[in-house]
């Protein structure tokens, strides 16, 4: 191999490594970017979901008790527009919980819904029928208790989505750690591949050389028996070499 096609050749080794740990670097970056991104914005949903239920509870006890107090057909109206959302943001949310703790939580809400509803409704018959003593008995007892029971569980899924938020946040943050620390180590066997490669290819180029110079000093001071020069390699130093010793054969054998 010629000089020009080793220096080829650890040159462009050097420089597919350097592209490699680029490309590494980008994919682990992507990599680590897409998860969070993921983890985010799904933890995120989730809790801007919950914190929805959340107020169309509040809002639904609230006009349950204002039909109450004043028996307003808008009252009853909006109520139904806010038990639809609990129930629509509740059937969306469900199949997005993995976890044990989670879908217990879901269906216990949607089963403290369901006997929420049940209790709306005979608050509503009571106060059409004029029965308000049965109709406060029924919203103070019954489903006033049952909606604090569903907002304590929506408060207990946001809290645990903050806790996943923070965890994912941490998790993140260690493999951004490790993956800082793998490219360093990447990036210093590459520094240290390509250092041995140049020494080497140095090494191969220098020695022959030196020792060309060493013989052409040693025939300079008229010393002609200076063994010839033996180079291995089959390079333009190789033919320097063969070409040197017929030069000093050739000299012997003009002074002889």
């Amino acid at each position: 191999m010629t000089i020009s096609k080793k220096l080829f050749t650890s040159f462009s080794i050097i420089i597919l490594i350097l592209i490699g740990v680029a490309a590494f670097s980008a994919y682990q970056l992507s990599k680590i970017d897409n998860e969070y991104s993921f983890l985010l914005d799904d933890r995120a949903y989730k809790v801007i979901e919950a914190s929805k239920i959340q107020n169309a509870t509040s809002l639904q006890g609230l006009y349950i008790r204002s039909y109450v107090l004043r028996k307003e057909s808008s009252n009853l109206e909006s109520l139904s527009t806010q038990r639809e959302i609990v129930t629509q943001t509740l059937n969306e949310i469900e199949p997005l919980f993995k976890s044990e703790q989670m879908q217990k939580e879901i269906s216990k809400i949607q089963e403290q819904q369901i006997l929420y509803n049940g209790y709306v409704d005979k608050i509503i018959n009571y106060v059409d029928s004029n029965q308000l003593e049965k109709a406060n008995a029924t919203l103070f007892d019954l489903a006033v208790p049952t909606n604090r029971t569903i907002q304590q569980s929506i408060n207990n899924i946001v809290d645990f989505q903050n806790k996943e938020m923070t965890i994912s946040t941490n998790q993140t943050t260690e493999n951004v750690s490790f993956s800082k620390i793998l490219l360093i180590a990447i990036s210093a066997i590459g520094t240290i591949i390509a250092i041995a490669l140049a020494i080497v290819i140095i090494r191969n180029i220098t020695i022959p050389l030196k020792r060309l110079t060493e013989s052409a000093n040693v025939i300079a001071s008229g010393d002609l028996r200076e063994q010839d020069i033996v180079v291995n390699t089959k390079d333009e130093i190789h033919e320097l070499a063969v070409a040197f010793n017929k030069m000093k054969a050739n000299l012997f054998t003009l002074i002889s």
